[in-house]
């Protein structure tokens, strides 16, 4: 083997070595990354729950909007969410309705809310109460 092959052989093994690490330290970048998005998200979370508590109607609307594309993200809303289910606002309310029936089975809502909410005015509370009370008791 001349010297110029065995030099291309230990550059080469030198490169794939470097990509090697390239590719932990870049793990350990998406890691974090994930792990300070996860922060974010739960300190906007906690904002948008306070928002839902304002008194300003479009202020709630606002949160109840962002919530409803974030749902997923959301858990920790769940009970400020059920809270809304009351609000004053029909728009506010039916956006709540929607972001907990786009959670899932994974959250708990009480019978008795459930049962309120079909009393509202808003067909899609009054849609989402029912189809939840049915999933519930099936």
């Amino acid at each position: 083997m001349s010297t110029t092959t065995v030099g291309k052989k230990l550059l080469i093994a030198k490169v794939i070595n470097l990509l090697n690490l390239d590719k932990a330290v870049f793990h350990c970048l998406k890691i974090s990354l994930r792990q300070r998005i996860k922060r974010e998200d739960q300190f906007a979370v906690s904002v948008l729950i306070e928002a839902l508590k304002d008194e300003e109607g479009e202020v709630r609307w606002h949160a109840a909007w962002v919530l409803s594309r974030i749902a997923s993200q959301a858990k920790d809303a769940v009970p400020a969410l059920i809270e809304a289910l009351k609000d004053e606002e029909g728009e506010v309310r039916r956006l709540a309705a929607k972001t907990l029936e786009s959670m899932g089975s994974a959250v708990e809502i009480p019978v008795s809310v459930l049962q309120e909410a079909l009393e509202d005015n808003e067909i899609e509370v009054r849609s989402f109460a029912s189809r939840t009370l049915a999933a519930h008791f099936s």
